[in-house]
């Protein structure tokens, strides 16, 4: 159930990112933040709020592949959108989601590979076990 979650978390966090910059036409890593805490939380709620190393590791991955999946998507937006006069340039064609995926490691700068890192540490708090201090 955590993985679904977590699925579910990051898919739905990306899909928002994707909708703030189509509507926006203005591209913030900040939100890339905001992935990453869905995916966590994503991961807590079908697991009912438990906590473990486990859920940790399962959080960070989807909060990392739903960065990934919201940069991607953002790249075949913008590729689709400077090719208006294009016809064959849509959303459905499958070349220009590979020509996402292949170009995103050289388009990511320092900024955006911070706002991932941020991302996957947050999602990572949310499924930390509580730790308990005895004095003695």
């Amino acid at each position: 159930m955590a993985i679904l979650g977590g699925l579910l978390g990051a898919m739905v966090g990306a899909t928002l990112w994707v909708l703030v910059v189509v509507i926006t036409n203005f591209q913030s890593g900040f939100v890339a933040i905001g992935v990453g805490w869905l995916a966590g939380q994503g991961v807590a709620l079908f697991v009912k709020r438990r906590k473990s190393f486990q859920l940790q590791v399962i959080s960070a991955i989807f909060a990392a592949i739903g960065c990934a999946f919201g940069y991607v998507a953002i790249m075949a937006h913008a590729i689709v959108n400077g090719s208006e006069n294009n016809p064959e340039v849509n959303y459905f064609n499958p070349e220009i989601w590979l020509r996402s995926m292949e170009s995103l490691p050289g388009n990511l700068g320092f900024f955006a590979w911070l706002m991932i890192a941020i991302a996957v540490y947050f999602s990572w708090r949310i499924s930390a076990p509580i730790e308990r201090f005895h004095s003695g």
